[in-house]
């Protein structure tokens, strides 16, 4: 999540030229910052879904 955060600062503040984010809006022409936000969604649903599954299995 901290690298997720820290690419939507650097995009606020008008850098990141070459991020992924650049990228996939150069290829798709859909805003670096919705890929941003894709990005964070995806790591978040993943660390929820990776920590239900440690905590499920314990029981």
């Amino acid at each position: 999540m901290t690298v997720d955060i820290e690419l939507a600062r650097t995009h606020r503040r008008g850098g990141g030229g070459g991020s992924d984010a650049d990228q996939l809006r150069w290829l798709t022409r859909i805003p670096a910052g919705l890929w941003i936000l894709v990005f964070g969604l995806v790591t978040a649903g993943t660390a929820v879904y990776g920590t239900a599954r440690i905590v499920l299995t314990q029981f």
